[in-house]
């Protein structure tokens, strides 16, 4: 398969990297097309306690150097120590968000309480996090996009731990 985004993945063990390398370059061409899928840069950062530490299983960050109305360059970090399926699925919400800057349908006001989705303005820190509209999407998405990157892949086996309780 031909890698089609710059993507770097660190942390982890070689399997779980080449793994994590190969979904994301997956799911960023089915999430932005080929044409945009080759402009983009994501640097994948795999943390061992990024939950116990910081409260999350995942992130999603615009790297500064990048262009702030279409960003091309982004740090994606995900917990390292979780199940297979777990780790893929933070993969796959954090990867909508890329998705969802490349495609400037997400811009964050740095600095501000605001953001900007989909040509609305949203004062979010008065929106529940998981009632922000970015999140919103990327939970509705998040499985789907996982369990057809696992079906076009022939790598259920790499989520089987969840795949059959969740159908």
């Amino acid at each position: 398969m031909e890698t089609l985004a710059e993507i770097s993945v660190s942390g982890g063990t070689p399997k779980m990297r080449n793994i994590v390398k190969a979904c994301a370059d997956w799911m960023l061409e089915s999430e932005l097309g080929p044409r945009l899928a080759r402009a983009v840069s994501v640097k994948i950062l795999l943390i061992h306690d990024l939950k116990k530490n910081e409260g999350v299983l995942g992130d999603c960050a615009v790297l500064i150097d990048s262009d702030i109305y279409c960003p091309r360059e982004f740090e994606v970090r995900i917990e390292s120590n979780n199940t297979p399926y777990s780790r893929m699925l933070a993969l796959s919400h954090e990867l909508i968000h890329v998705k969802q800057y490349a495609k400037n349908e997400l811009y964050d006001y740095s600095g501000e309480k605001f953001a900007r989705f989909h040509k609305r303005r949203i004062e979010y820190s008065k929106i529940p996090y998981r009632k922000q509209p970015w999140e919103k999407e990327a939970y509705a998405r998040e499985r789907p996009l996982l369990f057809s990157w696992a079906d076009a892949t022939d790598s259920r086996h790499l989520i089987k731990q969840r795949y059959q309780s969740d159908e």
